[in-house]
């Protein structure tokens, strides 16, 4: 139980900042790739691309949410001020479902801001 704890507890402190930099790294790459000289010619469009980036890095930082929350549950009989691991886990919990959710708002805004307001400008 504990070690699963400490597996939610990670995955929920992380899964969303690396979901976000993950849909940041590929959606400029995508983005490249749709402007450059080749992919102009190619007609390769953007919009699905990013919809599905997009999507999965949802997705992937609604399953942290909710695995941070789960260890926020889990761990509510000890105070956040009690000691460790107890209340150190239920502090980063608590701090990772308010940081999820931050995370999960920068993914839709910029994804969608990407698949429907795309243009390119050759310099």
């Amino acid at each position: 139980m504990t070690r699963r704890l400490e597996a939610l507890q990670w995955f929920g402190l992380f899964g969303g900042a690396l979901a976000w930099t993950a849909q940041l790294v590929l959606g400029f790459g995508l983005a490249q790739g749709a402007c450059s000289t080749g992919g102009s010619r190619l007609g390769i469009g953007t919009a699905v691309p990013q919809l599905a980036l997009t999507a999965g890095a949802a997705l992937i930082t609604v399953l942290a949410g909710v695995a941070a929350l789960a260890v926020a549950v889990a761990t509510r009989e000890g105070s956040h001020d009690g000691p460790p691991p107890i209340g150190r886990r239920r502090f980063l919990a608590l701090g990772a479902v308010a940081a999820n959710v931050l995370f999960l708002a920068i993914i839709l805004n910029t994804g969608l801001l990407a698949a429907y307001q795309f243009p390119c400008r050759q310099s």
